[in-house]
């Protein structure tokens, strides 16, 4: 539920607006089924943030499946940067968290309890974006409307040859 209160805070800030969400069990499978749920509905984003990396591994099928192209028409990134995200094909593009300093925080926070010591309700700790091949910048190419229209009667003119035999 932080993930996702951390996610809503910066979109908000940013001005970016999902078109879908979905709530999955934290399993690959879960991942895939969310994501050809989504698909089969005709929600196609340009990109994906996946509350895990087991998740994305299974979005990463479901978009394959569906026959597009992870990093290029979705990009996908996935969080905790796990040893097999290194792995997928292709590579995952991931947040990393410090799993070590989380286990470190965890017990030192549980020890001052028990000692009776105050300490923070929330403790934000360190992430970092791990780049790899899920992602790309946005496509920004826009075809103008007189490039297209000349492009479609050449097409017309094409079929018209083909249908008269030329």
């Amino acid at each position: 539920r932080l993930r996702l209160a951390g996610w809503h805070k910066y979109l908000t800030r940013n001005q970016i607006h999902p078109i879908a969400e979905r709530e999955g069990d934290w399993s690959a499978m879960s991942g895939f089924q969310q994501t050809m749920q989504m698909l089969n509905e005709g929600i196609v984003p340009t990109a994906m943030l996946v509350a895990n990396d087991q998740m994305a591994l299974g979005a990463m099928r479901a978009i394959t499946e569906s026959g597009l192209r992870v990093g290029a028409d979705i990009s996908v990134v996935g969080y905790d940067d796990t040893e097999d995200s290194l792995c997928y094909i292709p590579p995952l593009t991931t947040i990393k968290q410090d799993f070590r300093l989380l286990g470190q925080t965890s017990v030192d926070r549980l020890l001052k309890l028990s000692q009776g010591q105050a300490v923070k309700s929330n403790q934000l700790l360190p992430v970092s974006l791990v780049k790899r091949k899920t992602t790309l910048p946005p496509n920004t190419q826009t075809t103008s409307p007189r490039t297209l229209a000349d492009s479609l009667m050449q097409l017309a003119r094409q079929v018209s040859r083909l249908e008269s035999g030329q």
